[in-house]
């Protein structure tokens, strides 16, 4: 099994990691943009909700106001009724039971005697008014607006020039009625419960003045680090403050708290999403790693199997190699072996009796013959042997054939053999000397199989991206036995042949990306194709 590469494992580890660490961060991220959301939405409330009791409160000062302005209309009224003279008590009493007033005292101009005294004032409160009068008795003031002590009552007093004092006093059962119905109080209470809103509290100076709960239950502390989620009895929690402007020097806040459920299930949603796609992430890595894994172990038996086939190929090529020498060597030793044969005989009948001249001299033809033949087979197994230089360049095949023909032509004229050249002009690129040699074998072939009087054709052209040199005889072919293995070396019909040149002339074409063509014609004769490649870079 192919080996996991160490360098794979820790990119895919620390991606990994970095995908963990990614996935903290985006949740807590995610954690606090909602709580940033939901703190938002509470200071937003928060304010709307401050601009409300703002104006409640605003609202309920000025009522206050308005109900001191009629208590001192009132006042005047009674004290310029009493100083136009005598009023029978029953009229004054109906006049202030229908006005609303809680109790009225009248006084002289020296608030030394009660003229007149309306409703139920117990001697304590009584004693308050006259002491709150004093300042009209003496004649510092003409009218008085205050509270009459104990906080639930308005009293309101005023005199005529040189006449009485009149108080009047009335409860503040108006006021709280208007206040229960619109005041700050109340409208807490409207909202909790409503919405997300958990709980409302009203703060004036730092410290709670109206408070109100979802469950009437007792008011959470303040918060220490807002806005931030808590826990208020078994309910999660965000808490906001907003500071509310009112008329005066208070300062007054908000401080809202609204239920953080939604924000929750939000955040395990961003959780979830987040955790999702670390886990998507993890499962790519590992994915990738398996691919990878699986990739270099196909690529390792790959490399092993294509090992394998160069070796099976190289023992293949050294098996042919020994098969091609033995051949070499065995059809170069029953070369070397007939004239060498044919010389010893000659030698050994010369040696044997003398002979004449006429005989001499044809033993001394024999050896010669036999020698040329012997060199022939030598140059043609040392040229078979030796490897192809590959000085390449253009080369002209119709000058090339043009050249070899010239070169063969005393070879062909004792047997009357003529030869032929047409086509034409097709340049390709190829080492010239080689395939010189190649072509001059072919030839050389046609012109030995031809009978006396016969032609030999050389034929040039291009197509379909190969060059071709055709060379046409009219001997006897090649036979269905032969043509299989025609250019094997040392296969001949000749009885004087060495059997190089076809597979001389295979090599060269094989050496350039060619091939050497074998073919019977008919009725007679034999055709050998020299192929060669002809690309773009060549021309005609």
């Amino acid at each position: 099994m192919a080996r996991i590469p160490v360098r794979l494992v820790a990119v895919v580890v620390a991606g990994l990691a970095a995908i963990a660490v990614w996935s903290l961060v985006e949740v807590r991220a995610q954690r606090r943009e909602v709580a940033a959301l939901a703190a938002a939405q509470a200071e937003a409330l928060g304010r709307a909700l401050g601009m409300s009791i703002a104006a409640a409160d605003a609202a309920t000062l000025e009522i206050d106001e308005l109900l001191r302005w009629k208590l001192l209309d009132d006042a005047r009224f009674f004290a310029a009724l009493l100083a136009g003279g005598p009023v029978r008590p029953e009229r004054l009493s109906d006049l202030a039971d229908d006005t609303g007033l809680d109790s009225v005292v009248a006084l002289d101009s020296r608030c030394e005697r009660e003229l007149w005294l309306f409703g139920d004032l117990p001697e304590a409160e009584r004693r308050d008014v006259l002491a709150a009068l004093r300042p009209l008795c003496r004649g510092e003031a003409d009218t008085l607006v205050s509270g009459a002590g104990d906080g639930e009552h308005l009293l309101v007093a005023a005199r005529e020039a040189g006449g009485p004092v009149v108080a009047v006093r009335a409860h503040r059962d108006a006021v709280q009625a208007f206040s229960a119905i619109t005041g700050v109080p109340r409208l807490l209470e409207a909202l909790v419960g409503s919405g997300d809103v958990v709980y409302l509290v009203w703060e004036e100076n730092g410290a709670p003045v109206f408070s109100a709960t979802w469950d009437g239950g007792e008011l959470p502390p303040r918060a220490d680090d807002e806005p931030a989620p808590r826990t208020v009895r078994g309910r999660a929690v965000i808490e906001a403050r907003t500071p509310v402007a009112v008329p005066g020097a208070r300062r007054a806040a908000l401080r809202v708290g609204l239920d953080a459920t939604r924000v929750a299930r939000l955040a395990r949603r961003a959780m979830t999403r987040s955790l999702l796609a670390g886990i998507g992430f993890a499962l790519a890595g590992v994915a990738a790693l398996a691919f990878a894994v699986v990739q270099r172990a196909r690529a390792a038996e790959r490399e092993q199997a294509a090992r394998r086939l160069a070796e099976a190929e190289a023992a293949r090529q050294r098996s042919e190699r020994l098969a091609a020498a033995g051949a070499l060597s065995a059809g170069l030793a029953h070369e070397v072996r007939s004239p060498l044969n044919a010389i010893a005989l000659a030698a050994q009948r010369m040696r044997r009796r003398p002979v004449g001249g006429e005989e001499c001299a044809r033993f001394a033809e024999r050896i010669e013959a036999e020698v040329r033949r012997l060199d022939e087979a030598l140059h043609g197994f040392l040229e078979l042997a030796r490897p192809v230089a590959d000085e390449r360049g253009p080369v002209d095949l119709r000058a090339l054939a043009g050249s070899v023909a010239e070169l063969l032509s005393a070879e062909a004229a004792p047997r009357d053999v003529a030869i032929d050249v047409s086509g034409e002009a097709v340049v390709v690129t190829a080492d010239e000397a080689a395939l010189r040699r190649a072509l001059l074998n072919v030839v050389r072939n046609a012109i030995q199989a031809s009978p006396d009087g016969g032609q030999v054709a050389v034929e040039i052209e291009a197509r379909e991206g190969r060059a071709v040199v055709r060379v046409l005889d009219e001997g006897p072919g090649f036979g269905d036995e032969l043509i299989d293995r025609a250019c094997d070396a040392f296969v001949t019909t000749r009885a004087d042949g060495t059997g190089l040149g076809l597979a001389l002339a295979r090599r060269v074409l094989e050496e350039h990306g060619g091939e050497l063509r074998l073919a019977d014609r008919r009725p007679r004769g034999a055709e050998v194709s020299l192929v060669l490649p002809h690309g773009e870079g060549d021309s005609r």
